[in-house]
């Protein structure tokens, strides 16, 4: 387990006290018994990786936030390690050890190494923003052309091109907006004339509209809990997924309506799907109208939820996957439902289980495209 208890008062965490700092000396032997404990702390380094992992850090020195692979190489050779392939082992070593951050799924990630990563944070935090904690000076934009573009971003959660390249320096767009991409903060919105980017956590309004019908998956996080943004990520992979699937017949498409706990949106063509989530309850409910695309709908959204456990939330939630019996009405757990053959959902050609483990953590387009 990752999870360190406070074993001394039964807890899952350590209680800071930031006014009186009761609590420091216990947090510090805390982390001192579990570094000692850990096996990896015992692993053998080469010294040039040594020499290299101080050479990459020396430069927060000079104000830099990030190395480009090409800085990270030029340095590497300075102290002897010249292959990219050492290289890149180094910095997945440091990278796991919490050094630095490198990610790897798509050569535009792979090509920023961040030394400083409260740099990423603020960088977020220029487009993911809480109105209660973050001012905004809309002056600031209207005196730059794009008072409209930031009304849109913040009330509508979708952000221009334009708006991004104000808020980040224009180089950096694009390493961030993959970043997001790959984080599932953001996606793709291929759904009007203008290119504009979905950002789920900026959904306002609640959904107050009539309830929908059609067959039911229900995925109940009760006897744990539903993480918030769970839902956002899930919303952010399926506009990806609708975006992908039906891009030349985007424009001729009914377009998604997005709410804060709700969205209806056209999965695969013509078949409407409808996501809703219910925080009280610890649910999150995808109705289906067209039964004929049940089993189809199951697969893919179940595969998603998945992918977001292993890839975002360190593969520690736990839910139970209930379908609908559109006969009774009753809700099937997934096992039973699979032995039984409970229609729609198993009405196609046998379903057998995919091994999605072997493409969790890949490039999110390579994800989509093996649903």
């Amino acid at each position: 387990s990752q999870l360190a208890r406070n074993e001394t008062e039964n807890l899952s965490f350590l209680p800071i006290d930031n006014k009186t700092s009761s609590g420091i000396v216990a947090l510090r032997l805390m982390i001192e018994r579990v570094t000692r404990n850990d096996e990896a702390v015992n692993d053998s380094v080469s010294m040039r990786w040594i020499l290299l992992l101080d050479e990459i850090l020396s430069k927060r020195n000079e104000d830099r936030n990030f190395l480009t692979l090409t800085d990270v190489k030029e340095l590497g050779a300075r102290v002897g390690v010249n292959q990219a392939e050492e290289i890149e082992a180094a910095l997945r070593l440091y990278h796991e050890r919490g050094m630095l951050i490198h990610l790897t799924s798509t050569e535009i990630l792979k090509n920023i190494v961040t030394i400083v990563p409260q740099w990423l944070v603020a960088s977020l935090s220029k487009v993911i923003r809480d109105d209660d904690v973050h001012s905004l000076d809309i002056q600031n934009y209207r005196a730059v052309g794009l008072e409209e573009d930031v009304e849109r971003t913040f009330n509508e959660a979708l952000a221009s091109r334009d708006f991004l390249e104000y808020v980040w320096p224009k180089s950096q767009v694009d390493f961030f907006i993959e970043l997001m991409r790959q984080t599932l903060l953001l996606s793709l919105w291929n759904c009007s004339k203008e290119k504009y980017y979905l950002v789920p956590s900026l959904l306002k309004n609640i959904y107050q509209g009539p309830r929908i019908t059609g067959a039911c998956i229900v995925f109940d996080f009760s006897n744990g809990f539903l993480p918030k943004g769970l839902f956002q990520r899930l919303l952010c992979l399926c506009i990806e997924y609708t975006s992908m699937r039906n891009s030349a017949a985007a424009k001729q498409m009914s377009k998604p309506e997005v709410y804060q706990n709700f969205c209806s949106m056209p999965f695969d063509r013509d078949h409407m799907m409808y996501l809703e989530e219910d925080s009280t309850l610890q649910l999150i409910t995808v109705i289906v109208q067209d039964e004929t695309q049940a089993a189809r709908t199951l697969e893919i959204v179940l595969s998603m939820i998945r992918k977001i456990n292993c890839d975002v939330m360190g593969s520690g939630l736990k839910w139970k996957t209930l379908l609908e019996d559109v006969e009774t009405g009753n809700l099937v757990n997934l096992v039973s439902a699979r032995e039984s053959r409970l229609s729609p959902w198993f009405d196609t050609i046998a379903q057998e289980k995919k091994n999605m483990e072997t493409i969790m953590g890949t490039d999110l387009e390579v994800f989509l495209n093996m649903l």
